[in-house]
């Protein structure tokens, strides 16, 4: 596992894709914040704190949070996807297989996820300060929403990924939205539904391997 993890990490740096998936929410969550600059630069009109939603400033911020716990959960989803698309593609990773337990490969693709979409949540809540200019006083439960919703969007692309390359699997990555929701509001039963989510999606996918080596 741990030669598999060095060949994760090697991997990514020479492919280069680590630094756009961890900036990925901020940059996103930039947008609109350069758009109000461009406003304020044109008509002398500013709006700070920014509100996203017409509401209280603390559902604001639960508001924005949510938008980050998703956009953070699709940037781990991508990179448990990426990770080893190449070698599912060209039938390489039966040497990969071969060479350590099946189950090692989607564990060490949603270990790397959710790694990437933690560490993005981290880069990105200064912007939420900037555009706020408050943070949630729960930091440890934010924390925790965010490695949830990381884990459950990699454990996902781990097993969309053991059925094909094509990046149009991530599409079904969308359809996570309403668990993000739920987890943010920490609704036990969908927190609990995710945990087993994030436990069978990988076993899912080494078996799908295993299949995918031998046929």
């Amino acid at each position: 596992m741990r030669a598999l993890l060095r060949y994760v990490l090697l991997k990514s740096i020479r492919e280069r894709f680590i630094a756009p998936l961890l900036l990925f929410p901020v940059l996103t969550l930039g947008a609109p914040m350069v758009g109000l600059s461009i406003r304020a630069a044109l008509f002398g009109r500013t709006d700070y704190p920014i509100f996203l939603a017409r509401t209280s400033p603390i559902e604001n911020l639960v508001f924005l949070l949510t938008v980050v716990f998703f956009v953070v959960a699709i940037a781990a989803g991508v990179a448990a996807f990426w990770i080893f698309r190449k070698e599912i593609g060209d039938r390489s990773i039966a040497s990969l297989v071969m060479a350590t337990h099946p189950a090692s490969i989607p564990l060490a693709a949603v270990f790397y996820g959710t790694v990437i979409g933690s560490t993005a949540f981290v880069i990105a809540l200064p912007l939420v300060f900037l555009m706020l200019g408050t943070l949630p006083i729960g930091l440890g439960l934010t924390m925790f929403v965010a490695i949830v919703s990381s884990l459950l969007a990699a454990s996902a692309a781990s097993l969309l990924a053991s059925l094909s390359a094509d990046p149009g699997m991530l599409l079904p990555l969308l359809l996570l939205a309403p668990f993000v929701k739920e987890i943010a509001e920490l609704d036990a039963r969908w927190i609990v539904t995710s945990l087993v989510l994030i436990i069978l999606c990988p076993l899912i996918a080494a078996r799908m391997l295993e299949r995918r080596c031998t046929a």
